[in-house]
């Protein structure tokens, strides 16, 4: 199982700048950073500053916390990244990965948990014989 997201705006930081409900996050230099429009809402666990993404087969550290709707990553060392661009949290990009059982100790749960957890409103894709709902 693969969860997808497409990087939906990206935002230059200056050093102090913060992030996120609260301010959770402050940037210790300048940083780029992407917004995800997928949060807890759609059952990715509510964390702040825990957990990755992976934009162009890295790592993407998640900088503040995660909202209901969206959450940020830290994309300054991946240039590359522009709106659209695809972003896993959950499955593998050229040949990284974050499993399911990454995401359920973020969450403090188990594998079973997670892939039970994904939200209806979260488009689905079924691959191979079986057929979708």
């Amino acid at each position: 199982m693969t969860v997808k997201a497409r990087l939906a705006a990206i935002q230059k930081l200056q050093t102090g700048d913060t992030v996120g409900y609260g301010m959770r996050y402050a940037a210790p230099s300048p940083r780029r950073i992407a917004v995800l429009p997928i949060g807890y809402g759609d059952g990715f666990p509510r964390v702040r500053n825990q957990g990755f993404a992976l934009v162009h087969g890295q790592r993407a550290p998640i900088i503040g916390g995660v909202a209901m709707d969206a959450f940020a990553v830290d994309i300054t060392g991946i240039p590359a990244a522009q709106p659209g661009d695809e972003a896993v949290l959950m499955g593998r990009q050229d040949g990284e990965e974050i499993s399911v059982h990454e995401v359920a100790k973020l969450k403090n749960s188990v594998s079973y948990d997670v892939l039970t957890g994904w939200r209806r409103r979260l488009p689905r894709i079924y691959l191979g014989q079986g057929t979708g709902l």
